[in-house]
C-alpha cells in the first residue's frame, strides 16, 4: 500500500497524523498548488479539505491511480 497524505488546512487535518497520514498544510490556492506540485509518487490515498479539492479539481479528475477523500 502506498502513502496516505492529507492536504489542506492544518487545523482540519491535524488528527490524521494519529492514523499515520502525512499532513501537508496548505491554506491558500497558491500553497495548495505548490504542495500538489511537490508530491512524489507513492501516494495512494489523498485526504483533502473541500477548499483544497476545489483548487485541485481539474488535477484530481485526471488521477485514476489516486483515491481521494474530501472532508465535508
Amino acid at each position: 500500500m502506498g502513502q496516505v497524505l492529507a492536504l489542506g488546512d492544518a487545523h482540519e487535518l491535524a488528527g490524521f497524523v494519529l492514523v499515520g497520514a502525512s499532513v501537508v498544510p496548505a491554506r491558500t490556492p497558491d500553497e495548495i498548488r505548490a504542495a500538489w506540485a511537490r508530491l512524489g509518487g507513492g501516494v495512494s490515498l489523498l485526504i483533502t479539505t473541500e477548499a483544497a479539492a476545489a483548487v485541485l479539481d481539474e488535477e484530481l479528475r485526471h488521477r485514476d491511480d489516486l483515491l481521494t477523500a474530501v472532508l465535508p
